[in-house]
């Protein structure tokens, strides 16, 4: 196995990693926890879902967001004379907007990682022009989709911290908001990591005029 064989399939695998990591912090509902052992109480708030002892709910509901919008009169109402989206669902809902982009961005990358991967391994000198392009793309795209799920993880803490129904004591972070932490900055190493790969794989000029006479 060549070291660029080996190198890629390092991307790969941090591609693959990354993905699953925005895929759970968007699925999992607990962004934001909050738990009693005595008596057995807890509150898990995720992008999309939040769960109590009794169910499993959308968040943040339209029925939600209408309960902490305070009549204003300095705030303009909707054209349709509905009162304006509280700045708290308006945030959240752009948190999980977000997360949904970085799973996209991710799940492009590992294509192209893929590509990159086993067109290395069958035509190592004739893919180089592909490979050269592909690897400017991934690096990008896994930059950008970490840079973004960073900033949705940044947008929950900033609620969190400053939210009034967070207040509450006993309210954390939760574990998916630690893989999204993760995952964001996995991401942005990765495509660093892929911008090193692709300085790696610059062939020498010697053995592309050797490889050409032959």
């Amino acid at each position: 196995m060549s070291s660029q064989t080996a190198s890629y399939m390092g991307v790969v695998v941090g591609s693959v990693t990354s993905t699953f990591s925005a895929l759970i912090s968007l699925t999992s509902p607990t962004w934001i926890v909050y738990q009693l052992s005595h008596p057995r109480v807890y509150d898990h708030i995720g992008l999309f879902t939040r769960c109590s002892r009794s169910a499993c709910v959308p968040f943040p509901s339209t029925r939600f967001c209408s309960s902490l919008t305070t009549p204003v009169s300095h705030i303009p109402l909707h054209p349709r004379g509905k009162p304006p989206t509280p700045p708290f669902c308006t945030k959240w809902r752009s948190a999980g907007f977000l997360v949904n982009i970085s799973v996209g961005l991710n799940l492009v990358s590992l294509v192209v990682a893929a590509l990159l991967l086993l067109g290395n391994a069958h035509e190592p000198h004739s893919y180089h022009m592909p490979r050269k392009h592909g690897t400017r793309i991934m690096a990008v795209l896994m930059m950008i989709a970490g840079a973004v799920e960073l900033g949705a993880v940044a947008m929950v803490s900033e609620l969190k911290e400053y939210e009034e129904m967070f207040q509450v004591p006993g309210y954390e972070h939760g574990q998916a908001w630690w893989v999204g932490l993760g995952g964001g900055v996995l991401s942005l190493i990765m495509g660093l990591g892929v911008g090193l790969v692709r300085l790696m794989d610059l062939p020498e000029r010697t053995g592309e005029g050797i490889d050409g006479e032959v």
